[in-house]
């Protein structure tokens, strides 16, 4: 009969056994359930984010659907793509619609892990993706992943029976969010939301508790994160108790009797006991002499046999600490950044808005409160642009976030009275226009952004209404008579240098 030995094991840990880095956008998680995701988003009230699945749910493009209304899901067909920002419920979303179609056919929201929390995401989870690709694209490949700027993907939203709503991540309208026919193939990547505690054994398990049967002792370890800016550490070690493995080698003419029986064919032959420690073991025969295994120190004052089931059951209170700095928190003209609810009754003075933050958690980008013109010309034609990066696509400029960069070359080429965009900004107090990538990200984060806009007395992005057009420069090139733009409708694209658009400011802090 073999005996089985159980531990529980408690590793204790808080927020006391030390801190890390903070969890950044483009930071590898694992799930409870052992899966990945590159981080995208981290909520601005600390409590957790999305990630994005590391590979698209389905090897082949897939078709959102049927011509038919999805029960209780809202039909959004909105003239102009910014209202889709409201929509994150990408949770919700998929639960609807996979129970419409009762995993009858493959259907997008069919394609993904939904019982483990994976979700087709909504408008707003995919443009926020987008918006996000300069910092998780590389994120996906460094870990093995699929990069997401090639191709087509599905949102959860639907636009009526027939149509549904899907992002381009490539190609001549990347940034775009697009109604497509519900028998339309395109790809669907996966995400899904975290919150704390997070945990990471070094066997690579992300749950809590995890069941390990070493066959010989072994240190075990794991790493908690609490919190957005919260890491704890707890190890343990699991003794063995030696079995006793004997090899007996013996040669006999006819037969040989071994441990009460006979033998009269030639072979290998194993008797298995319990041995006087209570552990299993065995002596084999025709072999050479096996030793025990060493014991060594164990935090386990009661070891166990090899190949004993051990739990490992490691305890964590999430900390729900508001990050440092978040997107809608208020820079101020002192340098200082203050929360909004704090900014009231600071008496300071907000001079942007944080739209972006960067792997540090402390740095990233501000956009001013008022635009600095509203029907500008980026500058001439028929000029190079020497240092500033050429993105003739859109899954090229989308990478480009060197707004800084960009602006001082283009000003050191020639003056206000060629490149009116880029001199419109106060350059020489830390102000540039800001590059394609950096107008994604700030596109994505527009329902956030105008409400502390709103509350400091800024100037809010507009919203559209029908044939009007709100189109903001960048300071991509395209060619030598084309830059990058971002219509406030949504997406963005490339026009000729001499229209005329917008221009606001953005900083780096």
């Amino acid at each position: 009969m073999i005996k089985k030995f159980w531990m529980i094991v408690m590793l204790m840990c808080g927020v006391g056994a030390g801190c890390a880095q903070v969890l950044r956008v483009g930071d590898l998680v694992t799930m409870q359930d052992g899966t990945q995701g590159i981080v995208y988003y981290l909520n601005p009230d600390g409590s957790g984010g999305w990630v994005v699945a590391l590979f698209d749910a389905s090897l082949a493009d897939c078709r959102w659907g049927t011509s038919s209304n999805v029960p209780d899901l809202a039909d959004q067909n909105p003239p102009y793509e910014q209202e889709l920002l409201l929509d994150t419920a990408g949770y919700a979303n998929t639960q609807k619609i996979r129970a419409h179609y009762n995993d009858d056919l493959p259907y997008a929201a069919g394609m993904v892990d939904f019982e483990h929390g994976w979700v087709l995401p909504s408008p707003a989870q995919l443009q926020m993706l987008y918006a996000q690709l300069p910092f998780v694209s590389p994120a996906l490949v460094a870990v093995g992943g699929r990069d997401l700027s090639d191709y087509p993907y599905w949102s959860s939203a639907e636009a009526d029976d027939n149509l549904a709503w899907a992002l381009f991540f490539g190609g001549g309208y990347a940034g775009f969010l697009y109604k497509e026919s519900k028998y339309s193939t395109y790809r669907v990547r996966a995400v899904r939301s975290f919150t704390y505690p997070l945990y990471l054994w070094n066997t690579k398990e992300g749950s809590s508790s995890i069941v390990v049967m070493p066959n010989q002792t072994t240190d075990y370890s794991v790493a908690v994160r609490t919190g957005y800016a919260s890491v704890a550490s707890a190890e343990t070690t699991i003794a063995t108790k030696p079995s006793f493995d004997t090899i007996v080698a013996e040669t006999a003419c006819d037969s040989y009797t071994w441990n009460g029986v006979t033998y009269t064919q030639s072979g290998v032959h194993t008797v298995h006991y319990s041995a006087a420690n209570g552990c299993d073991s065995a002596v084999t025969l025709m072999l050479t002499v096996n030793h025990p295994p060493e014991i060594s120190t164990s935090t386990i004052t009661a070891p166990g046999c090899p190949g004993d089931s051990v739990t490992l059951q490691a305890t964590a209170n999430p900390v729900f600490t508001l990050p440092v700095v978040a997107i809608g928190d208020i820079l101020c003209t002192d340098g200082t950044i203050e929360k909004p609810a704090a900014f009231l009754n600071s008496g300071k003075t907000a001079m942007g808005v944080v739209f972006q933050v960067d792997c540090s958690g402390q740095h990233g980008w501000a956009v001013h409160l008022h635009d600095q013109g509203l029907e500008v010309i980026w500058g001439g034609c028929n000029l190079e642009i020497p240092n500033a990066p050429v993105c003739m696509y859109n899954n090229l400029a989308i990478k480009d976030t060197s707004g800084y960069l960009n602006t001082a070359a283009i000003r050191a080429v020639d003056g206000a009275s060629v490149f009116p965009a880029a001199y419109a900004v106060d350059f020489l107090h830390g102000w540039y226009l800001p590059a394609d990538g950096q107008l994604h990200a700030l596109f994505a984060e527009f329902v956030n952004v105008n409400a502390s806009l709103q509350m400091v007395g800024g100037t809010p992005f507009p919203i559209p209404q029908e044939d009007e057009y709100f189109n903001y420069w960048s300071s991509s090139v395209s060619d030598l008579n084309y830059a990058w733009f971002l219509d406030c409708s949504g997406g963005a694209g490339r026009t000729y240098r001499q229209y005329t658009g917008r221009v606001r400011a953005v900083r780096s802090f």
